[in-house]
């Protein structure tokens, strides 16, 4: 996968067209033949697609990325109830890690835990 890829398939989840994304953030249909042909976009429109759809940039040229997933509090609920800010960007943090990055920080937050309930780390 790449930047194209990522682009399409965030697309497809949100009903959206290239070219209505394109055209969303000032960019012609002329835009979207040369992504389609292997292009990647410059800095500053790759923010700007990736504002549009609430993912990082890393998200959008990442080979392997998870799945994208916009939160929506009135939505956004489970067994837990509905998660707080706060936890919705730990969530966000956590979807954009490495999987070692992820270890790491499951590992950091057993820690953490252990020292609020008091228990020898």
């Amino acid at each position: 996968m790449g930047f194209y890829d990522n682009l399409k398939r965030l697309c497809f989840e949100s009903g959206e067209s290239m070219n209505a994304v394109a055209k969303s953030i000032g960019m012609g249909s002329s835009m979207v033949t040369g992504w389609n042909q292997g292009s990647i976009p410059r800095k500053s429109t790759l923010k700007k697609i990736a504002d549009h759809f609430g993912v990082t940039v890393d998200y959008l040229l990442s080979d392997n990325p998870p799945p994208a997933t916009k939160w929506d509090s009135k939505k956004e609920t489970s067994e837990y109830g509905t998660l707080t800010p706060q936890e919705k960007q730990l969530v966000d943090m956590y979807r954009e890690l490495s999987e070692m990055g992820k270890m790491r920080l499951i590992q950091a937050v057993l820690n953490v835990y252990d020292r609020e309930k008091g228990k020898d780390v």
